[in-house]
């Protein structure tokens, strides 16, 4: 059974079954909204008779039992307790036998390894669904009419095997890069890395199922060409997970094609990993006519994706106040110029400690490298800022970040001539929106953006909550929880945008809790420079000058403090994500080559009867009228000749397979179509190419 990965089921009504003990009262499972209890539900449901709020809902991954209850299926109890009477499994209910849905995958292909050769197999498709139980039952299945038959056999050894290359990545300008090179060092004392991070080991491609004999050969490229943010799953249902969309194209011998893969993250310290498929070649025609296949089929290349969590990429102080790991209060970025390699020691050690939720980091002076002449504030929960909403923003920013080095070339009057992702040989694109790429924020970006919706209140002032209001994070974070009561972000007006050059606008580098922006007084000019899913405030007296270049190294890991002193660094890396825009996979494929006229002693060598000896009948056979010998390992072409020990011939069969099967029934029949007598025959193969091969077998009959 396979089911598609990445896809959920949205609950508007409450009709899941929640069992969790969410308020703390020790009364598990207060969640029956046709009851009027909501006292463990994720999210407030509408009660019996509201209508339902399309913003409010939760998702639940198709994975695992999927449980929802009828109407009249929960009462609540004296103690105030929900009994649920009635449940309705999706898919591994009612006593169906089916296993439960495994969120990985349909690779659209099946090989099946537990069969034997010469006996008939039989199989049907059957295609199912999940369904919320308000719109009828929570899985149809189609009808199992259609039925597919096949023999597997052993070959007649006149192929020669196919080929596929192990994947590549390639730069921009075609140069291979190397995902599995040595992690850069870092120095025990100052924190500082030796270098980039090796590109990302979070991609990888092949074809789902290699199927040589009905295809020929070629290159696939597969590019990584844009991705759209999600949002990781924290499991606090306070916004809802959504996958991140990875839009990769595909070009093969035989044409293109595209796909969207979504990949959910997860909200902490997990990875997440899903796997996509793509058509990358068709089916040869003439190759594929002889086993039923067409240039209407296609084989399929499988693309694997996977990223550490939000706490490998974002939110460090998080996982520091979660002991995950214990000791990681000094990480984040780091910017530099002027050096091959950054050079600024301890480049993260102006951050609160220990982290905390309450965090205003008010020594903002070293917390994301150096750069001569620049302030740089790097907003991170836990850290630098509060942690609310600041920790659901970053698990947004998550989903588009990278371990890269990128070097930003500056042009005239605050204009930037590219950004390149130096660790993958590509540009990173510029966006008005969060995206895989970067962007900058001025007063000029909230143009179209109401003064009065935004956290500060204030247009004219940069603050560090002005990144909440850059679209999709006013989407995906539908309520503040900072504010009291909670109120939506940058609710009802248009999102700000970023630009693609920089301005200088008055700007408070300055730390306090979401609500306090609105207060928050100018400390300068600068602008908010968005970076590869990280936002930084930066304050200076003058714009770069023509031709200068910052750096900014990101990474995916933990740098930890040792236990005894806290002055001694090391790291610990995680899976390298692959929101690399303009990054390709690259592999070559050879099919096989099958030619019935050329045969080798070897291949002879192996012809024999099965069984041998026949004694009266077997398991090949259906009936005592139908019997079977069988000759294997035989070349695809040839004559069989099968002689009594008196030299009689008593029976010419042809072998003629132009699949290269290697097996040939025959019937213990002779010319006369009469059974033959027990004894012991001979066998002449004569090939294709005039080789033989002499055997004899022992016949046990009896005739009915």
């Amino acid at each position: 059974q396979f089911d598609y990965a990445g896809t959920v089921l949205r609950d508007f009504t409450g009709s899941f079954a929640y069992t969790a003990d969410l308020d703390q009262d020790n009364i598990l499972g207060e969640c029956a909204p046709e009851l009027g209890v909501e006292d463990d539900c994720p999210v407030t449901f509408p009660a019996p008779g509201q209508p339902i709020d399309p913003g409010v809902y939760v998702d639940h991954p198709l994975a695992g039992d999927i449980i929802q209850i009828p109407a009249g299926g929960r009462v609540q109890l004296k103690d105030g307790s929900i009994l649920i009477t009635k449940a309705d499994t999706a898919v591994t209910g009612g006593g169906s036998g089916n296993p439960a849905l495994s969120d990985g995958g349909v690779p659209f292909a099946y090989v099946d390894n537990d069969v034997l050769n010469s006996f008939t197999y039989y199989y049907a498709v059957t295609a199912f669904d999940v369904n919320s139980l308000r719109s009828g039952p929570s899985s149809l299945e189609s009808p199992k009419t259609t039925l597919k038959t096949a023999t597997p056999r052993h070959t007649a050894g006149q192929t020669a095997a196919g080929s596929i290359t192990a994947p590549k990545l390639l730069s921009a300008s075609g140069a291979t890069l190397n995902p599995k090179a040595a992690l850069p060092k870092i120095d025990s004392l100052t924190g500082i890395f030796t270098g980039p991070m090796p590109p990302t080991n979070g991609v990888v491609t092949g074809l789902a199922v290699f199927a040589a004999q009905i295809i020929t050969g070629g290159t696939v490229t597969i590019t990584i060409d844009s991705i759209l943010p999600g949002h990781g799953d924290e499991g606090d249902g306070i916004s809802p997970p959504a996958p991140t969309q990875y839009y990769v194209s595909a070009v093969g011998p035989t044409g293109s094609s595209s796909q969207v893969i979504p990949l959910q993250l997860s909200g902490g310290a997990d990875d997440g990993s899903t796997v996509g498929y793509v058509p990358v070649t068709a089916v040869d025609a003439t190759r594929g006519a002889p086993f039923g296949g067409a240039a209407t089929f296609s084989l399929y290349s499988s693309v694997s994706l996977a990223a550490s969590g939000t706490w490998r990429l974002q939110s460090w102080g998080r996982g520091d106040a979660n002991a995950s790991p214990s000791r990681s209060f000094r990480n984040g970025p780091r910017w530099w110029a002027g050096a091959a390699n950054e050079n600024t020691p301890n480049p993260n050690s102006k951050e609160c400690f220990p982290p905390a939720g309450s965090c205003v980091q008010a020594d903002l002076s070293l917390n994301a490298g150096a750069i001569a002449g620049v302030s740089i504030f790097h907003v991170s929960p836990y850290l630098t800022v509060t942690s609310i909403p600041q920790r659901e923003i970053d698990a947004v920013l998550a989903s588009v970040t990278r371990a890269a080095d990128f070097q930003v070339y500056w042009g005239a009057s605050g204009a930037i001539d590219s950004v390149v992702d130096v660790t993958h040989g590509v540009r990173a694109p510029f966006s008005k929106k969060i995206r895989a790429g970067w962007g900058i924020l001025n007063d000029s970006s909230f143009t179209n953006t109401t003064q009065a919706a935004t956290p500060d209140k204030n247009n004219a002032l940069l603050t560090w909550s002005d990144l909440a209001c850059v679209d999709p994070i006013p989407t995906f974070i539908p309520v503040n929880l900072a504010v009291s009561p909670p109120a939506p972000i940058c609710a009802g007006t248009t999102p700000a945008f970023l630009m693609d050059h920089a301005k200088l606008t008055p700007i408070a580098i300055t730390s306090s809790s979401f609500a306090g922006t609105s207060a928050l007084t100018t400390t300068g000019n600068g602008f908010i420079f968005y970076l590869n899913g990280h936002f930084f405030l930066m304050q200076m007296a003058a714009l770069p000058a023509t031709g200068t270049v910052w750096n900014a190294r990101f990474y995916s890991g933990a740098v930890r403090m040792n236990a005894a002193d806290s002055t001694k660094y090391s790291f610990s890396s995680s899976v390298r994500p692959p929101a690399v825009p303009g990054l390709r996979s690259q592999f070559q494929f050879a099919g096989s080559t099958f030619d019935s006229t050329a045969t080798n002693d070897s291949v002879l060598a192996h012809v024999h009867t099965v069984p041998d000896p026949y004694y009266v009948t077997n398991a090949l056979e259906n009936s005592p009228n139908t019997k079977v010998l069988k000759f294997v390992n035989l070349p695809s072409r040839c004559i069989i000749r099968i002689y009594s020990t008196s030299a009689i011939l008593v029976r010419v069969i042809t072998h003629d397979d132009p699949t290269d099967g290697g097996e040939q029934d025959w019937d213990l029949r002779n010319r006369n179509n009469q059974f033959v007598a027990s004894g012991v025959y001979f066998y002449h193969v004569e090939a294709a190419d005039g080789k033989t091969k002499v055997g004899r077998f022992t016949v046990v009959n009896f005739a009915p």
